[in-house]
């Protein structure tokens, strides 16, 4: 029974620590400041979608103003991710709206690239 107490325990703390070490924006909405404009579509997952890439966009951000260069392995991960998913729910649209997406997708890969290269 004092094994698991103990297991418990350094479970418990290795949770705490791994959500400490999450990534946080700085506060500054550095996507509004930004030339990238994302247009609505008829789909709202797809939108929702859209708005994570401003957060995502915010804590690349937040990592290159504060040269926190130990962050990008974990940014390029959450962008794969969201750029996984992207691709996941393109089938959501339809034709012309499709093709926007698609290029729209590409778009805000090259401004993610952009911002993640000064990290390394």
């Amino acid at each position: 029974m004092k094994n698991i107490k103990i297991f418990c325990l350094l479970f418990l703390v290795g949770a705490l620590l791994a959500c400490s070490n999450s990534l946080k924006s700085d506060g500054v909405d550095y996507f509004s400041k930004s030339d990238i404009k994302i247009p609505k579509f008829s789909d709202e997952t797809i939108n929702n979608h859209l708005n994570e890439y401003k957060n995502l966009y915010n804590l690349v951000l937040t990592s290159v103003t504060s040269n926190a260069k130990d962050n990008a392995p974990q940014l390029s991960i959450s962008f794969s991710d969201w750029a996984i998913t992207s691709l996941k729910i393109e089938d959501k649209l339809k034709g012309q709206e499709k093709k926007d997406y698609l290029a729209l997708l590409d778009v805000l890969a090259k401004k993610w690239n952009e911002q993640r290269d000064k990290l390394y």
